[in-house]
């Protein structure tokens, strides 16, 4: 088997983690593409090949690139988290990263008290 193929097998679970990870129903899934919504279904099922234009279009409602879900079918990996983040990261103002600095500080002092997590 080719390497492309192998690549575009890992690619309708990757759809489906991405749109649950983006928070997007199937519904909306479609009305983006233009197709009805048994078409998503079939899409993250492998029982229909998604088109080029249309992974662009998902990748970009998903908030992921076409190549991270290229890379990441070909790869076959499943704990894809910290690249994830680490887009979504990169999306954020210098405001809502301190937010979010702030909210880890007081999750890990919460979990383990006393201890200090900070550099």
């Amino acid at each position: 088997m080719s390497d492309r193929i192998k690549a575009w097998q890992g690619l309708p679970t990757l759809l489906h983690e991405a749109r649950i990870r983006a928070g997007v129903s199937t519904v909306t899934a479609a009305r983006e593409l233009g197709v009805r919504r048994p078409a998503i279904w079939e899409m993250e099922n492998g029982k229909r090949k998604c088109e080029a234009q249309e992974l662009a279009i998902l990748a970009d409602l998903y908030g992921v690139s076409v190549t991270w879900l290229l890379k990441r079918a070909s790869s076959r990996a499943r704990d894809d988290r910290a690249e994830l983040a680490a887009e979504v990261l990169a999306q954020l103002s210098d405001e809502a990263i301190g937010r979010l600095e702030k909210a880890i500080r007081i999750i890990k002092e919460r979990r383990s008290p006393g201890v200090n997590w900070s550099s």
